[in-house]
This record gives structure tokens, C-alpha cells and sequence, in this order.
């Protein structure tokens, strides 16, 4: 969960500057069976913020978790990406490169608080609980990382009794993320100075799901006809299986409304000849056809030399 933190920044104290993580709903009362949507979102009181965690935890005795909304996020480098999976609990970690203000606009004045992600919930049972935001912090983009004061009030909120249906309309994402790159890179901080993946892709709609890694020897490779191409899902930054970069990277970016879109990076290093097949298909060839023209000659020389 650490590990982009200390790749952009140290965590070193500093001056205590309030900055402040807020969960904020349209309503706080609902009733069972309606969805609701609490946004958390983060207030910089004027200063430039680069890295944030935390966790926010929810009363699972009233509120199912639907899903976690990000499109748009000021968060582009996510170290633990928030999501559903984890019963009461939607763990968070990433970094804002550049920093981030807040939100400006032309028809307000000064920066208001951005969205970090909206967590979409089903109330499940009548009952009153609390979200809290457990554990937060905050880093300066100051050159020193400079870990700020935080507040995070929590949100209470009321469960009734059968109510009118409510469902929240699904988000209409026709579009697929925006195009992103991959890079390669070594650290001795980082994954005990092995070659690593680092890529950041954005989706302004409903955000990115999952990112698909796959490493593919050449075609013709034979350690490739042997099944030696990787395929799971990972987060930037992703420690690589082939640390001899022989192979053909491809990172597919899926978001919540299934759209892709696929980045790709030549291997860095070609394999050796005698990991190619059609080396070994064109050595196979002129030793056949070597041995033919041997046996071939041998039949008709043996006769010329009889009839002398």
C-alpha cells in the first residue's frame, strides 16, 4: 500500500496544515430497498496535496456496497484502488502527480473540495449507523512531502422502513479510457531493484475497473510455444515476470462500463537465435536438403564410376 507513496514522496513531518476528507450525501435518510450515493471528496484549504490514504468504513448491518465510482478522480496513480470486496471497509491509496488544489471554475470564486470517489450503497435494513474515514492522510506537493493535519468528520446516516423503490440510473460510458503509455523502469527502493511497469490511464466517465497485463514472448520464440506468456490483472507500478524484457508488454485499461482501451511496448531486448524456431527451421531445411544431395550424389557417382 506504500509503495507509490514512497516512490513520489517521503513521509517526513511538517507544519500542521488542515486538510480535510469529507463524506457528503444528498441525503441521510432513506429507506430500505433505495440506493444512495455518498461521495467522499477531498478539501485542500488551499494548499497542494499529492498523495492521500486511508479507509473508510461503513455500517454493513444497514448498507450493501454496490460499487465505487472514480471517473474524473483528481487520484490518477492508484496504489490501492477503491473498491467492493472488502465487508465494511473500502481501503484507499494512490498519488495526484503535479498536486492538486482543488476544483476551479470561472463561475465560483477560490477552489472548492474535488471527488475522490462516490461509493454507491443499497440500505438493507432499518437502523441508524455511521461512515467514518479511518486512518487518513495527506501529503503536501511541496518538494519534501510534508504530511499535512487532517479532519475527517464522520457521516451519520438513517435507515427507514419499505419506502418507494429507488434505483439510481447506470451511468451511460460509451467511451473507452483515455490513451495512456507504458514505461519500464528500475529502482533499487523499488522491488528490490528488478524491472518494474509504470503507467497511469484515466476514465472521466465511471473510471477505471481493472488493468489486464500481459507479457508475450515474439511469435516465434520457443519458450513462447511453450506457454510462457503472462496474463493477470495488476496496478501500475507492477513487477515484471521476464526480467530479460525479451518480451512484447500489453496493458489492456477496462472500466465499469466494460469499455477498453489497450497500450503496448516493444520488448527492449530480442531473444538469442537459438530461441528462435525459424532458425532452427531454416538450419532443418539446409540439413535435409545436405543429406538429399549426399544421398543423391552418392547413388549417381557410384554408377559413373562403374561404368569406367
Amino acid at each position: 500500500m506504500k509503495i507509490l507513496l514512497v516512490f513520489f514522496v517521503a513521509l517526513v513531518p511538517g507544519n500542521a496544515i488542515a486538510v480535510s476528507f469529507i463524506l457528503a450525501s444528498d441525503s441521510l435518510e432513506i429507506s430500505v430497498g433505495q440506493e444512495i450515493e455518498i461521495r467522499f471528496l477531498l478539501d485542500t484549504a488551499g494548499e497542494s496535496v499529492n498523495a492521500v490514504e486511508g479507509e473508510i468504513n461503513y455500517p454493513t448491518e444497514i448498507l450493501r456496497l454496490n460499487e465505487v465510482r472514480y471517473g474524473g478522480s483528481p487520484v490518477t496513480l492508484w496504489v490501492e484502488r477503491p473498491r467492493k470486496g472488502q465487508e465494511g471497509r473500502v481501503p484507499f491509496s494512490g498519488a495526484i502527480p503535479g498536486g492538486f488544489e482543488g476544483v476551479l471554475s470561472p463561475y465560483w470564486e477560490g477552489a472548492r473540495p474535488g471527488t475522490l470517489f462516490t461509493m454507491v450503497f443499497t440500505a438493507v435494513r432499518e437502523g441508524e449507523g455511521i461512515l467514518q474515514v479511518m486512518g487518513a492522510k495527506a501529503l503536501l506537493h511541496d518538494g519534501k512531502g510534508t504530511q499535512a493535519a487532517v479532519s475527517a468528520p464522520q457521516l451519520s446516516l438513517r435507515v427507514l422502513g419499505e419506502g418507494k423503490p429507488q434505483v439510481l440510473p447506470p451511468l451511460n460510458d460509451v467511451f473507452p479510457p483515455e490513451a495512456f503509455s507504458l514505461q519500464v523502469a528500475r529502482d533499487p527502493t523499488v522491488f528490490e531493484g528488478k524491472y518494474f511497469l509504470v503507467f497511469a490511464a484515466q476514465d472521466k466517465e465511471t473510471g477505471i475497473a481493472r488493468f489486464e497485463i500481459r507479457e508475450e514472448l515474439p511469435r516465434w520464440s520457443f519458450r513462447r510455444l511453450f506457454g510462457e506468456t503472462i496474463l493477470q490483472e495488476g496496478e501500475s507500478p507492477y513487477l515484471l515476470s521476464d526480467q530479460r524484457l525479451q518480451s512484447i508488454i500489453s496493458v489492456k485499461a477496462v472500466d465499469l462500463a466494460g469499455n477498453e482501451r489497450l497500450a503496448e511496448l516493444a520488448p527492449r531486448h530480442e531473444p538469442p537465435w537459438w530461441e528462435n524456431v525459424l532458425w532452427w527451421g531454416i538450419l532443418g531445411v539446409i540439413l535435409f536438403g545436405g543429406i538429399l544431395l549426399w544421398k543423391v550424389w552418392g547413388k549417381h557417382g557410384a554408377g559413373h564410376l562403374d561404368e569406367i
